[in-house]
C-alpha cells in the first residue's frame, strides 16, 4: 500500500524499522517521500517572495 509508512509497514509485518527501510530502498528501489501541498505563487508576490529569500539567503552567508 503507497499510503502507509515505513512503521506501519514494519509493525504489521514484524520486523524491525531499519529492516523495512532497507528493503524498500535497496532491495526494492524505492525511495520514501511524503507528498506536500503547495500554495500557488501569483505574479504579484513573485518580487516579495524573491526579496525575503534574497534576505534569507543573505542572512546565512
Amino acid at each position: 500500500n503507497p499510503h502507509k509508512s515505513i512503521k506501519q509497514m514494519a509493525h504489521e509485518t514484524g520486523i524491525a524499522r531499519t529492516c523495512a527501510h532497507r528493503i524498500l530502498t535497496q532491495i526494492l528501489k524505492l525511495k520514501p517521500y511524503k507528498q506536500a501541498c503547495h500554495h500557488e505563487l501569483f505574479h504579484k508576490d513573485y518580487k516579495k517572495r524573491k526579496d525575503a529569500c534574497n534576505t534569507m539567503i543573505d542572512s546565512i552567508r
